[in-house]
């Protein structure tokens, strides 16, 4: 019974470090995949956000602005290089003159 108990023990260690072990490798893909779901979000809010500035007869330089962002920051959103913070979005939406809610509807 005492080496039954033992063998258990051993068993849940070796499992244990298994886990342990394949836990990074998990983790990684986990990111890896949210990651990739961000990239795709930003890129679509990025074409979206380009499409209301034209609509708007807008340049760059001249939304950028209006909305008291740089507009090295402008471009970068607006590439899909980077992601927003939500304050700066509606500081976009104030200067498109548009409700914040409608950047975020793309219709692909």
């Amino acid at each position: 019974k005492q080496l039954s108990k033992k063998n258990n023990k051993n068993r849940q260690i070796r499992q244990t470090k298994r886990s342990l072990f394949q836990a990074p490798f998990l983790c990684y893909n986990i990111i890896y995949i949210m990651s990739e779901k961000n990239y795709e979000f930003t890129k679509k809010f990025a074409k979206h956000l380009k499409l209301e500035r034209i609509k708007k007869d807008m340049s760059q330089e001249e939304l950028a602005f209006k909305a008291g962002i740089s507009l090295v920051a402008y471009g970068a959103i607006e590439s899909g290089k980077s992601s927003p913070k939500l304050e700066t979005v509606y500081k976009i939406a104030q200067a498109l003159d548009i409700e914040i809610f409608k950047l975020f509807i793309f219709n692909d």
